[in-house]
């Protein structure tokens, strides 16, 4: 099973949680391929076309996902992930939402539009571990 890992990577600490996700997913399941787009960009990072590039990888990996697991983390999501959510549920892909953010919006935590494109929604697991959300993802898969 192919799974793009959509959320915001623009921080130490964003990039260091993706991660961390992935390991504690491959450690339940070792068979899982999944793309996380920072690794993707470092492959690029540099090339004088380095925007389109990395707008291009991102289309093509959600095109190629079998399951979109999407970070739906802030005050207001990351625009991107936005744009890959949209792209994901135009291609009716499934998509699992997580959201750890305690702070309230208009439903569960998320924006009405894109808490009706999640196929599955993981919300509010204060005080819980990255293993023990790599778990409830897995069910949900």
């Amino acid at each position: 099973m192919r799974i793009y890992l959509a959320g915001a990577l623009f921080s130490i600490a964003e990039q260091n949680f993706n991660q961390e996700l992935k390991d504690a997913l491959l450690k339940l399941n070792p068979s899982l391929n999944i793309v996380l787009p920072q690794d993707e960009a470092k492959k690029i990072i540099g090339n004088p076309d380095f925007e389109n590039l990395v707008f291009k990888s991102c289309e093509e990996e959600v095109k190629k996902a079998d399951v979109i697991l999407t970070l739906l983390e802030g005050p207001d999501i990351d625009s991107g992930t936005c744009i890959e959510l949209g792209l994901a549920y135009a291609l009716n892909k499934k998509i699992i939402g997580i959201r750890t953010d305690f702070r309230g919006s208009e439903i569960e935590g998320l924006n009405i539009m894109v808490r009706k494109v999640l196929s599955d929604y993981i919300y509010n697991i204060q005080g819980s571990t990255v293993s023990k959300l790599a778990e409830q993802v897995i069910k949900a898969l």
